[in-house]
Order: structure tokens, then sequence, then C-alpha cells
């Protein structure tokens, strides 16, 4: 079922793959110790933390605030590494205001 939410982050409609990102969030979202987060989360966020990270600058403003809200769920967990956070900060400059909100939120997490 993976392979189904990689190729919703790569469709050519921006609805899909901004819904891919949502769910991508609602799953990497902490909880309490679920099974999801033992046996499949830590290999999972290794493959999909790139391609989160990359959507962040999507041409789609609501795809990129959809990437940028996983992102933060990403950071809550902690695996985001020091080089990942430069790119998300920069858009707190960018002229899109969805953009900026996302990334501010990112930021003040």
């Amino acid at each position: 079922w993976t392979r189904y939410l990689y190729f919703g982050l790569n469709d050519k409609a921006a609805d899909a793959r901004a819904a891919t990102l949502d769910a991508l969030r609602e799953l990497l979202a902490p909880s309490s110790g679920s099974a999801l987060d033992t046996l499949l989360i830590p290999s999972f966020v290794d493959k999909v933390r790139p391609r989160i990270l990359a959507r962040c600058h999507d041409k789609d403003a609501a795809v990129s605030a959809a990437a940028l809200r996983s992102s933060s769920a990403l950071a809550s967990r902690g695996v985001l590494e020091d080089d990942d956070f430069d790119p998300i900060v920069d858009i707190l400059w960018h002229w899109d205001g969805r953009r900026r909100d996302e990334a501010g939120k990112f930021v003040n997490q």
C-alpha cells in the first residue's frame, strides 16, 4: 500500500498530490506506541522523507502547504536532519501567503 502513496506524491493532479500529503501527515503524526510506529514507521520514514521535503517547493501552493504540514509531522517525530530545515525556512519569504503561513507554523513548532 505504500507504493500507492509514492505514486500519489508524483501524480499529475495537484489535488491528488495534496491529498496524498495530507494522508501521510495523518500516518506520520506521533501516536501512543501503535504497531504502525514500531513496525512500519522507521523504514517508511526513511523512504518518504525526501519526497515530502521535495514537495515543499511544489509549483502548486496547496501541495506545498500540505507538504509543509507533513514536514511538521516529521519534525515532531525528530527524524529531520539539520540540512532539512534550511529549505523550509527559506519559504518564510515566499510571495504566496499559504506557503508562508505553513512555513511559519513549522518554524514555531
